[in-house]
């Protein structure tokens, strides 16, 4: 009979282990996914103020170039135009890459948290 209750607690400890666990996994993927929330939001504000001083970098030269430019020439509306283009494109290039690098279904693909969300492990 001491067997049988030997049994009986070794189970009621290994459901009660292997419940902990889950509980214990789950907080700590939440703590995990708000910790690289906060890093990402971080990062964004360092990219931003390095692309503020960088854009204002860019207006003064712009401010020279079309100063330039807007000197009366033979066909001037066309290299306004060019110049226009070349700048939008110059622009909406690296906007294109921060949206992607910053989106929350990349960082969350990357940290490997969608496999630990993917693999049912919390039933």
């Amino acid at each position: 009979m001491d067997w049988l209750l030997r049994f009986i607690s070794f189970l009621i400890k290994t459901l009660f282990y292997q419940y902990t666990f889950r509980r214990v996994k789950r907080s700590g993927l939440l703590v995990y996914l708000k910790a690289l929330q906060l890093i990402r939001k971080s990062l964004l504000l360092m990219v931003f103020l390095f692309f503020f001083f960088q854009m204002m970098i860019f207006g003064m030269i712009g401010m020279i170039v079309f100063g330039v430019w807007l000197w009366p020439t033979q066909d001037l509306e066309l290299k306004l135009w060019v110049l226009f283009g070349i700048s939008s494109f110059l622009f909406l290039l690296p906007v294109a890459g921060l949206l992607f690098a910053f989106s929350d279904r990349v960082w969350f693909k990357l940290s490997g948290a969608q496999k630990l969300v993917s693999n049912d492990q919390f039933e």
